[in-house]
């Protein structure tokens, strides 16, 4: 289990460097068993397999499904799962978006970029290649997805215009704050200190409307994130071979969330504005 989880979480570090970031300030292990780790989360499209692509996965290792949500403003579905034989292991978070739902112009154009075959690059899109002198070079894990066609589907689901230059893989990791350490302080009592020192090191919080902090009706679940990281991403004009014309695109990669929590699952609330959190136009 550890394996499959932790290259999901190498592959996502890739388009995270702000990942590496706050490992460092909090001295975080890689461990995934450290107890820091309070979930994973994954993005999925329902037409290619959706959310049991990685519920069969989790499965197989003990993870059990505990709930199910519905988010009908963003035509997303979603599920999270617990290993009861280790429960140091991070809660999973899995999420499709129910593209049947969306217009006529988005369903072919995520259908017509995916197929089945895309169903087994779980957690391991192919767009990132390095070159002669090791450097990465990100490229979109659908070779044929065209510019017009990612900022239509942008327009209409940034969700799923992320899914399709992403693929199915993790889309954040969140750390819970009560189990953050720092060399020089005992530790984190609240998600408003984490943010404030975060922020004052040059890593931006997602503000939506004026609201850094997403917490649920009870008060006993607390959630902000990171921006999400920035790409820059060549994608094509025409389908045709023989026009080799590229667009250079900035689209949003992965982020990082931190939890308070004060009770175990999720909230059907607060996640709506964690979706926002890839969106390449939020406030830096």
């Amino acid at each position: 289990m550890k394996s499959f989880l932790q290259q999901s979480v190498e592959k996502y570090r890739k388009v995270t460097p702000t990942l590496n970031t706050i490992e460092n300030i909090f001295n975080i292990s890689s461990d995934l068993s450290s107890g820091v780790y309070d979930h994973i989360a994954f993005r999925t499209f329902k037409c290619s397999g959706g959310i049991s692509i990685v519920s069969d996965e989790l499965e197989k290792y003990g993870y059990q499904e505990k709930e199910s949500y519905m988010f009908p403003t963003k035509k997303i579905r979603a599920k999270w799962y617990l290993n009861p034989k280790d429960l140091y292991l991070p809660r999973i978070f899995v999420s499709q978006i129910e593209d049947n739902l969306l217009s006529r112009l988005a369903q072919n154009i995520i259908r017509s970029n995916t197929d089945s075959s895309h169903s087994k690059l779980i957690g391991f899109p192919g767009y990132i290649d390095e070159d002669e002198e090791g450097e990465s070079k990100i490229k979109s894990w659908v070779p044929s997805v065209l510019f017009d066609e990612y900022q239509y589907l942008k327009q209409e689901s940034q969700y799923a215009a992320w899914t399709l230059i992403h693929g199915t893989m993790i889309n954040h990791v969140a750390f819970s704050i009560s189990n953050l350490k720092h060399p020089e302080m005992s530790g984190f009592d609240s998600l408003e200190r984490v943010n404030t020192y975060i922020n004052n090191l040059g890593v931006p919080i997602v503000d939506v409307d004026g609201k850094t902090i997403n917490v649920s009706r009870d008060g006993l679940l607390k959630q902000s994130s990171t921006v999400a990281d920035r790409l820059c991403l060549p994608l094509r004009t025409s389908k045709h071979n023989d026009d080799p014309t590229l667009i250079d695109v900035n689209v949003g990669g992965g982020f990082v969330e931190f939890i308070d929590r004060q009770k175990e699952g999720f909230d059907p609330e607060n996640p709506l504005n964690i979706f926002e959190s890839t969106n390449v136009n939020n406030k830096q």
